[in-house]
């Protein structure tokens, strides 16, 4: 179940910010006279109410887990997802050099959790 939580985070944290992403191109935001204007599409309410779940899930996490722990597990696994997914959806570039990143990240996490006392 704990498991479950953290890709629960990473999911709706890497889909939450390419989505906002994709639409704050499309959004304005404006305060004049004391009064806040907010125009904005629906990618970027989606995005928006991801990254909500993935702080509330975030603060799930950090009650069930040590945190030296899940800290740079959760982090390196988001790295990983938002690559994945911005290479996807966005059409960024997956260079060597991320992906070197990546493997040490997956190299990093298996030993944490082979070796986890």
């Amino acid at each position: 179940m704990k498991y479950l939580l953290l890709l629960l985070y990473v999911i709706s944290g890497a889909f939450g910010m390419v989505l906002v992403k994709l639409g704050g191109a499309e959004s304005q935001f404006s305060f004049s006279k004391g009064k806040l204007s907010i125009e904005t599409g629906y990618f970027f309410l989606i995005g928006l109410i991801l990254y909500v779940i993935s702080f509330i899930v975030w603060m799930i996490i950090l009650q069930k887990f040590e945190l030296t722990f899940i800290s740079p597990l959760a982090y390196g696994l988001l790295f990983i997802a938002l690559a994945l997914v911005s290479w996807v959806f966005l059409g960024e570039t997956l260079d060597l050099y991320k992906i070197i990143g990546i493997i040490l990240i997956i190299s990093g996490a298996l030993t944490m959790t082979v070796f986890k006392k």
